[in-house]
């Protein structure tokens, strides 16, 4: 959808940047009752909400077109092109 939406303002003077953390270290897991679920996952996967605040804004003061915050995840992410056009890169 951002893809879409950056298509359609392209040239308006208007950015869209789509942000794909992996784990974040906030508080959703025990509100979403799986707390403990950092102690069950490797410490390098997870990152703080201001690590990726900051990614997030320097990504969107360059133009970057999606951003993915930390090696991990960037490692894991599927390769650009390797979906058909109009289908979307990410799940």
């Amino acid at each position: 959808m951002s893809e879409a939406i950056r298509t359609e303002l392209r040239g308006s003077g208007v950015t869209v940047t789509a942000v794909c953390p992996g784990p974040v270290k906030t508080e959703f897991t025990e509100v979403a009752g799986v707390g403990g679920v950092e102690d069950r996952t490797p410490g390098a996967v997870w990152m703080s909400a201001e690590d990726i605040a900051r990614h997030a804004v320097d990504g969107a003061a360059n133009d970057r077109r999606v951003v993915v915050p930390g090696a991990i995840n960037r490692a894991n992410r599927p390769s650009p092109g390797s979906t058909a056009p109009g289908q979307s890169r990410f799940p």
